[in-house]
C-alpha cells in the first residue's frame, strides 16, 4: 500500500499552506491544492506528525498537540526559506486549528478554517474520539491484526490525552483570536457528523474584530475538500484569496 506524501506545487508568488485533518493526510487536500495551483497560487501541504504511516498508534504518539503546532510553523518557515513572502494558511478540521495558530505566530495576510472544532469546549464530547476508534478499527482489521479489541483498548488512554491536549490548545488560540484582525475564510458542512454543522457560524460570531467570509456547504460532510461540493469550495476559497491585500 502506497502511503500519502506531502505535496509542494510551485506556481505564482502567492503561497498557501494546506493542513489536513486528524487521521487524514495530504490526499484530502490534493484536489484543492491543484485548483489553487491552476489559479496561480503556490501550494504546500505537509503531513502532520504521526499521520500517513500505516500505524494507528502513531496518530496518538504525539499526545501533545504542540507537536502539530510545530509542524505548522515548520511549514510556514519552509515557504519563507523558499523565498515566499506572502503566505495564507488554510486547514481542515485539526488543520483548521493549526492554521490560525500559525497566523497568530507568524506574519500572514489571511487564514482559513474548514469544518474545524476550534470552538468546541470539550473535544472528548465531540464525535472526534468515536470516529478515531472507528478509523483505527477499520485499519487494524484491514491489516488482519488478530487482537483488534485489545489494541483499541491500548489506544484509549493515549486518545484521551491527545483530546485533552487539543482542548488546552484551542482554549489558548481562542483567547488570542479575540483580537485577531486578518481576513478569515470559514467553511462549514451541513452533513458534518464530526463537529457541529454550525461550527463555522460559531467561529464567525466569535471573531468580532476581523472580516469573515463564511461559506456553508449544506450537501457536504466533514471532509468537505473531497465531497460533492468540492468545486464550490475551491471557487469560494480562490475568490477569498484573490481579494486579499497581496503586495
Amino acid at each position: 500500500m502506497k502511503l500519502p506524501e506531502p505535496f509542494f506545487f510551485e506556481e505564482g508568488p502567492r503561497a498557501v499552506i494546506l493542513f489536513h485533518a486528524y487521521t487524514g493526510s495530504s490526499n484530502d487536500m490534493r484536489m484543492l491544492g491543484r485548483a489553487l495551483q491552476r489559479a496561480n497560487y503556490t501550494v504546500y501541504c505537509p503531513q502532520f506528525t504521526g499521520h500517513a504511516t500505516g500505524n494507528v498508534f502513531d496518530l496518538v504518539s504525539p499526545t501533545e498537540a504542540t507537536d502539530w503546532v510545530s509542524d505548522g510553523l515548520a511549514a510556514y518557515d519552509f515557504l519563507k526559506q523558499k523565498g515566499y513572502q506572502q503566505i495564507v494558511p488554510i486547514g481542515l478540521s485539526l488543520g483548521g486549528i493549526i492554521a490560525p495558530k500559525v497566523a497568530l505566530e507568524r506574519e500572514v495576510i489571511g487564514v482559513g478554517s474548514l469544518c474545524s472544532p476550534i470552538m468546541e469546549s470539550n473535544m472528548k464530547k465531540t464525535n472526534v474520539p468515536y470516529e478515531f476508534y472507528q478509523f483505527a478499527k477499520q485499519v487494524l482489521t484491514y491489516q488482519k491484526r488478530d487482537n483488534v479489541n485489545d489494541l483499541l483498548h491500548q489506544l484509549e488512554p493515549k486518545v484521551q490525552a491527545t483530546m485533552a491536549s487539543l482542548n488546552d490548545l484551542t482554549v489558548d488560540i481562542r483567547k488570542e483570536l479575540k483580537n485577531f484582525q486578518k481576513p478569515y475564510y470559514i467553511a462549514e458542512a451541513g452533513l458534518d457528523q464530526m463537529v457541529s454543522p454550525n461550527a463555522g457560524k460559531n467561529l464567525r460570531d466569535y471573531l468580532t474584530e476581523t472580516p469573515v467570509d463564511l461559506n456553508s456547504f449544506e450537501k457536504s460532510g466533514h471532509v468537505v475538500t473531497v465531497d460533492k461540493q468540492h468545486h464550490e469550495l475551491e471557487t469560494s476559497i480562490i475568490r477569498f484569496l484573490d481579494q486579499l491585500d497581496w503586495k
